[in-house]
């Protein structure tokens, strides 16, 4: 459904929508073609701003309306043959991500294939749709899918995170600069001191309304006595990321445990199932993936190490997932320091799951499909969530991918939204 193209999305859009006509080309087909489109768009919500601005047989006009209205992204429909040069030219001026929609007549879809040959060749970033005019309803699913996944990349290329207290010192891989990610994304990344965390958790508000909910969940004495820490640890960062204007964050999870006593597992755990990702450990790639997954799907990601791979099937775990995941979870002890608390949450077996990894150091992007085979925490040398998903391909594939360790796990079907994402960010797509 057009509503579902919200999901994951929290800012305001400005989308144009223009026709590409051949100066030969029937005026009155044209605008028919045209107004079948654009109705497709009627019911989307308000925070889309669509303004349909006609057909055109030159590239000036279309540039210089997308100025005038400010707009975010542009929707271009192949109104007929011999706009190629119109399409080229207009992509070529705009440095803006377009959608461009071809349909079963007017040679259209020619135009379209031929247009999209030399874009490619020159490294434009596009997505593209062929739709059938007779049967458009048929396409709104699927357009809507191309234009949230446009969305989901303005909205990482936009982006503000923030690293709490550093980048954990065993990651010596899975790290990258603010300048990097500059470059890479246009995404800013703020470095926020540990000192400073903990002057928001000394000064926040205590919730014991919270504190007495999640007590009430546990029998043991010291997961019990640790959930005060962890509830207000969890408030902390949230003012902090409001305060910040922070999109997400991540956190130097052991770095805060040994100077508060507390892990950030349950923070993670409930920040993530509000739809304020905050990622663990300081690993940014891990975070990028998250953000990108929520900004398609509008679903929490889980973070994993990449524990085992047998076959085709990946372990995974970790002491945190979002409960907005699981379908049952158990507050216990952080496996590495025995602090408490953390979260050992279980998911339904047979489960749909998109498993990746944006690289920013290697401009690549792994999506993997798979299924949940098992969640029950049969390891005790693992952390206290387990996941245990079986991979169309070599899960040993994984480790000469070379991605680093940490994984990301997300509910559904999405790969093929990811994949596009990922060719619009100009990355390399992995897949096994």
């Amino acid at each position: 459904m057009a509503k579902d193209i919200r999901l994951g999305l929290t800012k305001t859009f400005n989308i144009c929508i223009f026709q590409t006509i051949s100066g030969i080309h029937p005026s009155t087909l044209s605008e028919k073609t045209y107004s079948t489109v654009i109705k497709i768009f009627d019911n989307y919500p308000k925070t889309l701003r669509f303004h349909s601005l006609g057909s055109y047989s030159n590239s000036h006009n279309i540039v210089s309306l997308t100025h005038e209205k400010h707009c975010d992204l542009v929707i271009l429909i192949v109104g007929s043959g011999g706009t190629e040069h119109i399409i080229v030219d207009a992509v070529s001026k705009l440095s803006k991500p377009l959608l461009l929609i071809a349909f079963d007549g007017y040679n259209s879809l020619p135009a379209l294939v031929e247009a999209t040959s030399y874009l490619r060749e020159k490294n434009y970033r596009f997505l593209h749709i062929f739709i059938e005019l007779a049967k458009i309803n048929k396409y709104k699913e699927k357009i809507s899918s191309k234009l949230r996944t446009i969305l989901a990349y303005l909205s990482l290329k936009g982006s503000k995170i923030g690293v709490l207290g550093g980048i954990s010192p065993w990651l010596v891989y899975s790290k990258v600069s603010g300048s990097e990610l500059k470059s890479l994304l246009g995404t800013e990344v703020i470095d926020i001191s540990i000192d400073r965390l903990i002057t928001y958790y000394e000064n926040v508000e205590t919730d014991n309304m919270l504190i007495k909910k999640y007590q009430a969940l546990t029998s043991d004495k010291r997961v019990s006595e640790s959930i005060r820490a962890s509830i207000q640890l969890y408030l902390a960062i949230k003012k902090l990321m409001d305060d910040y204007n922070l999109d997400a964050a991540t956190i130097n999870c052991l770095a805060i445990a040994e100077r508060l006593k507390v892990t950030p597992c349950l923070a993670v755990a409930l920040l993530n199932s509000e739809g304020k990702i905050l990622g663990c450990e300081g690993d940014i790639p891990a975070l990028l993936t998250v953000m990108a997954n929520y900004f398609i799907t509008g679903k929490p990601s889980f973070i994993g190490n990449t524990s085992m791979v047998t076959g085709n099937e990946l372990v995974l775990s970790h002491c945190s997932i979002p409960l907005a995941m699981t379908s049952s979870y158990k507050l216990t002890t952080h496996f590495e320091t025995g602090l408490g608390v953390s979260v050992s949450g279980r998911l339904p077996i047979g489960r749909n799951v998109v498993v990746s990894k944006l690289d920013p150091r290697k401009r690549a992007l792994l999506v993997l499909d798979g299924k949940i085979r098992d969640s029950v925490p049969r390891y005790t040398r693992f952390c206290r969530t387990q996941l245990t998903i079986q991979l169309e391909g070599s899960a040993e594939d994984i480790i000469d991918a070379g991605l680093g360790n940490h994984l990301v796990v997300t509910l559904g079907t999405h790969s093929s939204l990811l994949r596009d994402l990922g060719r619009l960010l100009g990355l390399r797509i992995i897949s096994f």
